[in-house]
């Protein structure tokens, strides 16, 4: 589904659109969509950036049977994963430049925080899947995946 057009998306029946499962734990492959600043909300807030990471693969230590209760042919790169950063110190902008590192982008030290993101987009690390309960603002209760030990690729 990912190579379609929204023309297409848009011209398929509701039973044709895959709907997306949260997916085993272990080591993915992700791979960087989009980088966002963003200012703060109001003047007691924060800046903050959320990096959005497409899955791309499992690596061996996730479970076959799991990934094969996906469902053949499962789309993993529908799921999307969300890692956000609140930016209050030196060290909080210190994560994000480590961040960034680990998907093998070395920021220029006179470029804003702002112009250091664009490389994210395509960029690729390996990281721990894992599951998150909670509830949503109608209280229903939702699961999705979060990433963790983000480990640059090597090679």
């Amino acid at each position: 589904m990912s190579n379609d057009t929204y023309e297409e998306i848009a011209d398929r029946s509701w039973e044709d659109i895959p709907v997306e499962k949260t997916l085993p734990s272990g080591s993915w492959l992700l791979r960087g969509r989009n980088a966002t600043y963003r200012d703060p909300k109001d003047e007691d807030g924060s800046p903050t950036v959320t990096f959005v990471h497409a899955v791309k693969e499992p690596m061996d230590d996730v479970d076959d049977g799991e990934l094969k209760g996906l469902g053949e042919g499962y789309d993993f790169g529908q799921n999307r994963i969300f890692t956000t950063f609140w930016l209050e110190t030196g060290k909080d902008y210190a994560k994000v430049r480590d961040f960034l590192a680990k998907h093998g982008i070395i920021v220029d030290p006179k470029k804003s925080v702002k112009e250091s993101l664009g490389p994210f987009k395509g960029s690729e690390v390996v990281a721990i899947l894992g599951a998150q309960s909670y509830r949503d603002k109608a209280g229903e209760e939702q699961e999705k995946n979060v990433a963790s030990s983000f480990t640059k690729l090597e090679g």
